[in-house]
């Protein structure tokens, strides 16, 4: 640039050596501390355009980074301008130095213009460095004085910088170390001659009328022998624009002021509102601005410095001023700290200093409650720290504003760092918070009349980066002022001896967390700018003068009412006193309560939504009311006897998920109308147990609510039982006062009622039909009702069984009344199917049915030992059972009837087994004590006994028709009754033995009595067939007779022929026969015992087989002698191993647990089969003459036939009416059968065909297509 200044005849040498004294300033090797050399380094760059990284000729002047012409201003008058054009290198300065030194003694250059044109260029490296310095070491300067010169400038345009169009300031005092002073002359130029080395201040005093563009003082770090520039720019023309400037400086004490002897650090960056200066030789720095507002300075810490002071800051700027703003560092690395700050006008209240908000001066600012520090005009506060550790600071609100920030914060300091804490307050007022502590006397949570205050208590609010203590005042009152908008904690801490009782908060913006802490939301208001929040208060109590209650709520995960190691509390469950108090459980579960002493006090427990209750267990001196309440009360435990509190622990509560669990419900009830049903206007039974039980052991109990309401949670799957303890007395049940149950889904089960009357003019027969699975005659605890199951009172009235299984009768009439159950279809029964019961009008009586459809491998064996009252053998209508009384199983298992009589036997293998009943005392029997009853698996046999307690007015004679297999005369364990045998006492009355071939005879008249058999067709007796017997009155008479098959040889007309043969009696179908006439003409003859009969080869002794014909043959094949294998069986023939066919999926009546086993080669056109065949007769029916076939839908069926001379023997001749039997049909099935679907029908000697007196109550069967194609 071209100077307007006539410069080219210089002739003061006072100028000439200012001139050089700054260059030498700036290029000169000084102390580090001055950094001169490093700084003109640090601005002065290259680019590296070969990219080899070394400083050479081709990285110089690159054309991007020059102004198009540098100049070199002359040393005098004689020494012309001398221009560099672009692409100069440094080599070409240099030799334009040499020059000059030279001719001059002296180096003369405008170092100055040439750092200005050469910014950014980057940094000179290499030998040009060395080169420069060895060119400004060519001056020739006395070592033993040094000089410090500038100029007080009229900065015109407020840069900071002495433009060539801005004069000097002549007048102007200028201070060297606070004592000598100067003026400048008429060019503004001042100067002085130091000889001590060391730093020296230097002061400039503005003018009248002027203000500052560059800062007023200056400190030196001086070297003797070399020359020091410090210019001062002032100004009065700055009415339409305004100057921030400062010093960037070494602050080595580290306070955060510039204090005289510390010296600026050149070349720092320093950028307002983004726009970038770097300091110059002397650390400083100006910006101009031209339009009002808050403008942001933003220092860069130099490499290897920390900050002293913070490094941004906010200035609000008006037009025609200038302000200063330094900025501190240090290169203290190791030994000491600092903690530095702004305390800033929070306009916003958002507790961040945004760019609009500035500092606030004169603000108390604490470190450790020891040292005191007020911030500067621009807000700022700096500490110095010598100790490690943490260290508090503490800002004092200004008088007029709050905190939007927090006023005591804690630093962790760690030695060679520096910590930044800022404090923002606002003088803007947004809310108000304030609120009491009181004396809780009669702890119930509430502030009543005649509680006072309490003095000292701790309040801290908190919130939006707020931290603020406060201490209640005489009266136990608080408040807090805030700024900003948004959540807000209040927390109180409890003086000592104290507890809480409550935190009660004051308004719809305020919440309750827990008993210590509320939560307050501030919402400003556009218009009034501010929120009163009052009336928070928190309500305190004398330890030693409450109950503490506590426990716990826990996940109880598998809904067992148990807290299991592995189950957690559970958060957000509200745990209420009675009295008052209340708590919102944490994510342990646990609570923490208090009650007055001397009071009755209920705990209950609110579930958070998603979960149900499992159970309430009690802790010390308390009661379980229901799986949501316990009681406290009895004797505490004192907690601690010398103040007097006392204690309930271990209260705990379980839940559980509710979409994990069924809820099954119910209302114990006053069953007024005694229906068994809970009717509209009937009410609830409170405080009745219910106690729900698993079958693996576990319990839960509860008590009904005051509408006699009950409810449980059930994990979905499980079967449970629940059941009543029932009112008080005075009551008696209506309904079962027991259920089971198993819920599938997660939903409640309503209507598990239980109903109870103090009606004493009825009474009432309730039962429950349930499934007996392990066919105990018991409903056991996983044992469920069956429902739609019908029963009938007395023969006339019917109900049908509910979803629970359970039927109820209201009986108007003392006496006996009988009860009869239908068994469902596919059920047996395990209990007596009629039941007769004593009634007593005001009682209430339970008979249960058992039944089941699960017993392919077993038999039962159940019946009623009854009190037969008229003696005459049979269970009649107004008899009832007899309770206590021992009935045994073969000799080892034993059973004792229950209340109404009943006693059951499970038996797992088939075969002939005894019962035994022992009389009861007082009691003699009116049917025979021994039955032998022969079983087959999968059936169910009813065996009564009859006892009468008349031991004076009637005697009994009774006994059993049996076949004496042995032939010895004795009933042997295995031998069987007959039935239909007749019997007849004294000539004239005639009884026809039973199913199990029993009679009895009522006697009344003492003396002798005969009773005489008529043996039944094809047998002979093995006793005598007349019995007399003398009767006393009072006394039971048991007589047997014993009947073996009649064996009769026979002989044919043709003489050589002689066969034995069984006789029948002459057979009749539906279809008439012709009678067949068989001649007897030889003597009857006894002949050896028959093979044991038999079903299964199980039924044989080892080594033989069931041969088809339920006889046991030996089980060796004659061809080789040798067993077959399990899967095989010997021909009919006896001379072959054959595979063993069994019936398969085509009979889908047939379970395959009942296969039976047939003889069948494996070659034979048919395959052979067992059908298991039910019927059913409509009267008494002899079966002997009976013939099965088969018939099919047409009359082209074909290939299945019944072969009548393979079925199985008929033992009972008798089919009993409504009677249902059990048949086993071999059947054959041709491999070409047609198929389609067969019955099976019965051809009898009864004449009427059109009298359908039988039923096949299970009969069909399908042949399948390709059904034995393998």
């Amino acid at each position: 640039m071209k100077s307007n200044k006539t410069n080219s005849t210089i002739s003061s040498i006072g100028l000439i050596l200012l001139v050089l004294s700054f260059f030498l300033f700036l290029t000169c090797a000084v102390p580090p501390s001055s950094h001169a050399l490093q700084g003109f380094n640090s601005n002065v760059t290259e680019d590296d355009s070969d990219g080899d990284g070394v400083s050479n000729d081709q990285d110089a002047c690159p054309d991007s980074n020059l102004l198009p012409t540098i100049i070199v201003k002359g040393c005098d008058s004689g020494t012309p301008n001398m221009l560099f054009p672009d692409g100069c290198t440094m080599s070409d300065l240099i030799a334009a130095c040499e020059v000059n030194a030279k001719s001059h003694g002296q180096f003369v250059s405008c170092a100055e213009d040439l750092i200005n044109t050469w910014r950014g260029a980057g940094l000179i490296l290499g030998s040009e460095q060395r080169d420069l310095k060895t060119c400004v070491s060519n001056s020739n300067l006395q070592s033993d004085r040094a000089f410090i010169a500038g100029t007080v400038f009229n900065d015109a345009n407020g840069n900071g910088k002495q433009d060539d169009n801005e004069n000097g300031i002549a007048g102007v005092t200028i201070t060297l170390d606070g004592s000598v002073t100067t003026v400048t002359n008429g060019l503004g130029q001042y100067s002085f001659r130091i000889s001590q080395a060391g730093t020296h201040t230097v002061e400039e005093t503005d003018p009248p009328g002027f203000f500052s563009t560059t800062p007023n003082k200056l400190s030196i770090y001086v070297v003797l022998g070399r020359y020091y520039i410090a210019n001062f720019g002032d100004t009065n023309q700055l009415i339409d624009r305004a100057s921030i400037y400062g010093t960037v400086f070494n602050d080595a004490n580290g306070n955060g002021v510039l204090d005289d002897g510390e010296v600026g650090i050149p070349w720092v960056n320093v950028a307002l509102n983004g726009d970038s200066r770097i300091t110059n030789s002397m650390g400083q720095y100006t910006f101009q601005v031209t339009e009002a507002g808050v403008y942001t300075v933003v220092e860069t810490d130099p490499p290897g410095y920390r900050s002293t002071t913070p490094n941004e800051v906010n200035v609000a700027v008006a037009l025609g001023n200038s302000y200063q703003v330094n900025f501190g560092d240090t290169n203290d690395l190791s030994d000491r700290a600092n903690i530095y700050g702004t305390v800033f006008n929070d306009d916003n209240g958002n507790g961040l200093q945004d760019p609009n908000e500035t500092g606030i001066p004169g603000v108390n600012v604490k470190l450790d409650d020891n040292i005191i520090h007020f911030t500067n005009n621009l807000g700022q506060y700096t500490f110095q720290i010598s100790e490690p550790g943490q260290h508090t600071v503490t800002e004092t609100d200004p008088e007029g504003f709050i905190s939007t920030t927090p006023n005591e914060v804690t630093v962790d300091v760690m030695l060679g760092s520096s910590y930044v804490v800022n404090f923002g307050d606002s003088n803007k007022l947004r809310a108000t918070i304030s609120g009491m502590v009181f004396n809780d006397a009669n702890v119930n949570g509430t502030m009543d009349q005649g509680e006072e205050g309490i003095k000292g208590v701790k309040i801290v609010l908190s919130g939006n980066g707020l931290a603020i203590e406060s201490t209640t005042d005489d009266s136990g009152f608080y408040e807090f002022k805030v700024a900003l908008a948004g959540t807000y904690t209040i927390t109180e801490t409890d003086l000592e001896g104290y507890i809480s009782t409550n935190a009660i908060p004051g308004s719809a913006h305020v919440v309750r967390i827990d008993v210590n802490t509320l939560q307050a939301t501030v919402v400003l208001d556009d218009i009034k700018n501010q929120n009163t929040i009052t009336n928070n208060l928190f309500g305190d109590a004398l330890l030693s003068s409450v109950i503490e209650i506590s426990g716990k709520v826990w996940e109880d995960s598998n809904a067992n009412g148990l807290p299991d190691i592995d189950e957690p509390g559970l958060a957000g469950a509200t745990i209420k006193l009675s009295t008052g108090l209340e708590q919102t459980t944490a994510s342990d579960g646990n609570f923490i309560l208090y009650g007055p002493p001397d009071t009755r006090i209920i705990i209950s427990r609110t579930n958070p939504l998603g979960y149900s209750s499992t159970n309430a267990i009690p802790g010390d001196a308390a009661r379980k009311i229901n799986n949501d309440n316990i009681e406290v009360s009895g004797s505490l435990a004192p907690q601690n006897p010398e103040s007097g509190n006392f204690y309930s622990a271990n209260n705990l509560f379980g839940a559980v998920r509710t979409d994990l669990v069924a809820i099954v419900s119910g209302t114990v009830f006053n069953d007024e109308n005694e229906n068994g049903i809970l009717d509209d206007g009937e009410t609830g039974l409170p405080d009745v147990l219910i106690t729900m039980e698993d079958y693996t052991g576990g319990n839960n109990s509860i008590h009904s609510n005051s509408e006699g309401y009950y409810q449980f949670v059930v994990p979905t799957g499980k079967t449970v039982s629940i059941s009543s303890q029932g009112p008080d007395s005075g009551f008696y049940p209506t309904t079962p006062e027991r259920i089971v149950i198993t819920p599938l889904q997660s939903i409640e089960y309503q209507n598990n009622n239980f109903g109870y009357s103090n009606d004493t003019e009825t009474a009432v027969i309730y039962g429950t039909v349930f499934d007996d699975a392990n066919a105990n005659g018991v409903q056991d605890g996983n044992e469920t009702g069956i429902a739609g199951v019908t029963i009938t009172l007395d023969s006339s009235t019917t109900r049908e069984t509910n979803q629970l299984g359970q039927y109820t009768f209201a009986i108007a009439e003392a006496g006996v009344h009988t009860v009869m159950e239908v068994d469902p279809p596919g059920y047996f029964s395990t209990t007596p199917n009629q039941v007769n019961v004593s009634v007593a009008l005001g009682n209430g009586y339970q008979v249960d049915f058992g039944d089941t459809n699960n017993i392919f491998d077993r038999a039962l064996i159940y019946g009623t030992v009854f009190n037969d009252s008229n003696g005459n053998g049979e269970l009649d209508a107004n008899e009832t059972g007899i309770g206590g009384v021992t009935v045994t199983l073969d000799g080892s298992d034993t059973a004792v009837t229950n209340l109404l009589g009943q006693y059951v036997f499970q038996v797992t293998v088939a075969g002939v087994h005894r019962v035994v009943e022992t009389d009861p005392v007082g009691y003699r029997s009116t049917t025979p004590n021994e039955v032998n009853i022969e079983v087959l698996l999968g059936n169910t046999y009813q065996v009564d006994f009859g006892d009468t307690d008349d031991l004076t007015e009637r005697a009994n004679i009774y006994g059993t028709v049996f076949n004496d297999i042995n032939r010895n005369g004795i009933l042997d364990a295995d031998e069987t009754g007959i039935a239909g045998v007749k019997v007849t006492l004294d000539g004239s009355t005639d009884y026809f033995t039973n199913k199990f071939g029993h009679y009895t005879f009522v006697i009344n008249v003492a003396g002798i009595h005969t009773v005489v058999e008529t043996d039944p067709d094809g047998f002979i007796s093995t006793t005598s067939n007349e019995v007399s017997t003398d009767v006393v009155l009072g006394n039971s008479y048991p007589v047997n007779f014993g009947d073996a098959i009649e064996i009769i040889t026979t002989t044919t007309v043709q003489p050589t022929t002689t066969t034995s043969i069984i006789v029948l009696p002459t057979t009749t179908t539906t279809s008439v026969l012709p009678v067949t006439t068989t001649t007897v003409i030889t003597t009857t003859t006894t002949i050896p015992v028959p093979p044991p009969e038999c079903i299964t080869d199980a039924d044989c002794d080892d080594g033989n087989f069931c041969n088809g014909t339920e006889t046991c043959d030996e089980g060796t094949c004659q061809s080789g002698q040798t067993p077959c294998s399990p899967e095989q069986i010997c021909s009919e023939s006896l001379d072959a191993c054959v595979d063993i066919k069994r019936i398969e999926a085509s009979t889908a009546f047939l379970p395959r647990k009942d296969e039976r086993k047939l003889r069948s080669p494996v070659m034979l056109p048919k395959l052979c089969y067992w059908l298991r065949v039910k019927i059913k007769a409509e009267n008494n029916v002899d079966l002997a003459k009976s013939l099965f076939s088969v018939e099919g839908t047409n009359q082209s069926y074909s290939g299945v036939t019944i072969d009548n001379t393979r079925f199985r023997k008929i033992r009972q001749a008798v089919l009993k009416k409504n009677r249902e039997r059990v048949f086993w049909v071999p059947i054959s099935v041709a491999k070409n059968a047609t198929p389609g679907t067969w019955k099976i029908i019965i051809t009898t000697d009864k004449t009427d065909a059109a009298d359908p007196f039988i039923e096949i109550v299970e009969g069909r069967f399908i042949i399948r297509e390709k059904l034995f194609q393998k």
